[in-house]
C-alpha cells in the first residue's frame, strides 16, 4: 500500500516559527485519484483489463467521491459497473448503489445491488444506532438488512455493541439479536478485556462465546492478549485458553516481535507456533518483517525456521518503492524470491504505476517476469473548508490558541480535539485531551512522534457544540 507520510527532509529549528490564525477559513488544491486502470502482461506487451473512474463533488468544502465507474474488455475498455454514493453533512455514507450497463440500449440499467445506512447519534456525535437496509430488485424496494447498537462509557468509549439482523420468520418483521461485543477498560482507558456472546434464539438470551486479555507495559504498549473460548463439553461452561500473542518493542515504540502461541489442553501451557519479526529505518518505515514457525531439529530440539519475508525500500520522502516477498528453502537454506512490487510517483507525489512481477525459474537464467500493473491519474480540487461555533452547549465558548517555540497549545473548553492535515489535506496527527482537561498540545510532531517538515499546516479544532480551523506555519 502506498505510504502516505508526509516528508520529514527537514528538522524544525525552535527559534523560528510563523503562525497565524485564519477566519475560520482553510482553501488548498488536494489531489484525489481519478482514474485507475489495470493491465497485464501477454505476449511480451501491457494489455489493458479493467479501468476505474471516480468522480467528486464538494461538500461542506470537502471533495467526496460520489461516482465510480469500473470498465472491462472486450473491443476496448466498455462501461460495465457504476457505483454512486451519498453523504450527510457529516462526510458519512448514507447510501451507496450499484447499476450495471445495458451495452444493447447503451444506458445505465436498474440497481443490481444497493446498500442504504441510517444513523443515530448522541448529543456527543457518537454513532449509538446504525441499521442498513439493502436494495431487492424484483420488488424494487429497501428492506431492512442489520443493526449495530452502541453504548458508551462516561469517558467516551464504547463499552457494548450489539449486532442485530432483520428476521422475517413467521411472517412479522424484528430484529434479532446475533453476537454482543463488551469492553472493560483500565484507568487509562485501555482494554483490558474483550468479550463476545452470541444470541440463544430458542431461550432468549445470551450465551458466552470468547473473551480476549490485555496486559499493557509502563509506556502503554500492549504486551500480550490471550483469548479463549467458552467450553461446555465438560457440562460445567468454562473459558478455555486458544491463543496467546506477545508482543516487544524498541525504544521508538516499534512493534519488533510477536509470537503467537496455541494452547495445549493435555501439557496445561501455551506452545510456540509462530514468531513475526519487524525491523524498521529511521523513519520507522517497516523495511524487514520475517515469518517464522517453530519446528524441532533431528534431535528434537525446538527452533524458529524462516518461511517468510518481505523487504521494502522506500524513498526520501518515505514512499515506498519497492516490495519483495520471498519463501525460504529450508533444504538450501537460503531465500527464493516469490513476486515483486514497483511504485513511480508523479512530480506531485502520487503514485502513477505500481508494477507486479513474479520470479520466473523456468528461463535459462532466473529473472523476474512482469504480472499485472495499476496505473493512476489525478486531479487537483480547490477545496474550503469552513468551520463555525453551532448553537449548542458551549454557545459564546472560545478556544484560546497559542504558538510557542515547543508547540501550539490550545486551551479554554472541555473535550478538545485537534486534528491537524498537512495542505494536501492527509491527516498528520490526531489528538485527545484527557478527561477534564481543557487543554491540549501539538509539538510539531506526527503520529509517529517525528517531527513534522516546515511548512503550513491546517489544525482543526473541536469540542461539543464549537469547531475552528487555523493555519499553522512551521519554518526552519
Amino acid at each position: 500500500m502506498v505510504s502516505l507520510r508526509s516528508a520529514r527532509t527537514a528538522a524544525i529549528a525552535a527559534g523560528c516559527l510563523l503562525f497565524c490564525v485564519s477566519a475560520s477559513v482553510w482553501a488548498a488544491n488536494v489531489w484525489r485519484e481519478r482514474t485507475e486502470l489495470e493491465q497485464y502482461w501477454v505476449g511480451s506487451q501491457w494489455r489493458d483489463s479493467t479501468s476505474d473512474t471516480t468522480s467528486y463533488e464538494t461538500v461542506g468544502g470537502m471533495p467526496i467521491a460520489v461516482s465510480h465507474t469500473t470498465n472491462t474488455p472486450p473491443n476496448g475498455l466498455i462501461n460495465d459497473l457504476l457505483t454512486t454514493t451519498e453523504y450527510d453533512s457529516q462526510f458519512e455514507t448514507t447510501q451507496q448503489l450499484q447499476r450495471s450497463y445495458d451495452r444493447a440500449q447503451g444506458v445505465w440499467d436498474d440497481t443490481i445491488f444497493g446498500t442504504k445506512w441510517t444513523r443515530l447519534k448522541d448529543a456527543a456525535k457518537r454513532d449509538t444506532v446504525t441499521e442498513t437496509q439493502t436494495w431487492d430488485n424484483a420488488t424494487t424496494r429497501w428492506y431492512k438488512s442489520r443493526r449495530t447498537t452502541t453504548h458508551y462509557t462516561a469517558g467516551g468509549y464504547a463499552d457494548t455493541i450489539i449486532e442485530a439482523v432483520w428476521d422475517t420468520a413467521g411472517g412479522v418483521g424484528k430484529w434479532l439479536n446475533t453476537t454482543r461485543t463488551a469492553n472493560t477498560y483500565d484507568a487509562g482507558n485501555r482494554v483490558v478485556l474483550t468479550t463476545v456472546d452470541g444470541w440463544d434464539k430458542t431461550n432468549q438470551r445470551w450465551t458466552k462465546n470468547m473473551r480476549t486479555a490485555y496486559v499493557y507495559n509502563a509506556r502503554g504498549l500492549v504486551v500480550s492478549d490471550t483469548a479463549a473460548v467458552w467450553d461446555t463439553s465438560s457440562g460445567a461452561g468454562k473459558y478455555l485458553y486458544t491463543i496467546l500473542r506477545l508482543y516487544q518493542y524498541d525504544g521508538a515504540d516499534n512493534d519488533t516481535t510477536r509470537i503467537t502461541k496455541s494452547y495445549s489442553q493435555a501439557l496445561d501451557d501455551f506452545l510456540n507456533v509462530i514468531r513475526d519479526t519487524y525491523v524498521y529505518d529511521a523513519n520507522r518505515n517497516l523495511t524487514v518483517w520475517t515469518n517464522y514457525r517453530w519446528t524441532k531439529d533431528p534431535l528434537d530440539n525446538g527452533l524458529w525456521l524462516a518461511t517468510r519475508r518481505e523487504t521494502n525500500t522506500y524513498n526520501a520522502s518515505s514512499k515506498i518503492l519497492t516490495t519483495t516477498w520471498q519463501n525460504y528453502d529450508s533444504t538450501g537454506t537460503k531465500w527464493n524470491n516469490e513476486t515483486l512490487e514497483e511504485w513511480v510517483y508523479d512530480g506531485n507525489g502520487n503514485a502513477q504505476t505500481e508494477t507486479f512481477s513474479f520470479w520466473d525459474t523456468t528461463l535459462a537464467t532466473d529473472a523476474w517476469v512482469f504480472s499485472r500493473k495499476l496505473n493512476w491519474t489525478y486531479i487537483q480540487i480547490n477545496v474550503g473548508i469552513r468551520y463555525a461555533l453551532t448553537s449548542s452547549a458551549v454557545a459564546g465558548g472560545r478556544a484560546a490558541v497559542m504558538v510557542n517555540a515547543h508547540g501550539v497549545v490550545v486551551s479554554g473548553l472541555k473535550n478538545l480535539k485537534v486534528t491537524v492535515f498537512d495542505m494536501a489535506g492527509r491527516e498528520v496527527v490526531a489528538l485527545v485531551a484527557g478527561k477534564g482537561v481543557p487543554a491540549i498540545a501539538w509539538n510539531y510532531t506526527d503520529t509517529h512522534g517525528l517531527r513534522v517538515s516546515a511548512g503550513n499546516y491546517l489544525m482543526k479544532v473541536s469540542a461539543p457544540g464549537f469547531a475552528s480551523a487555523y493555519k499553522i506555519g512551521v519554518c526552519r
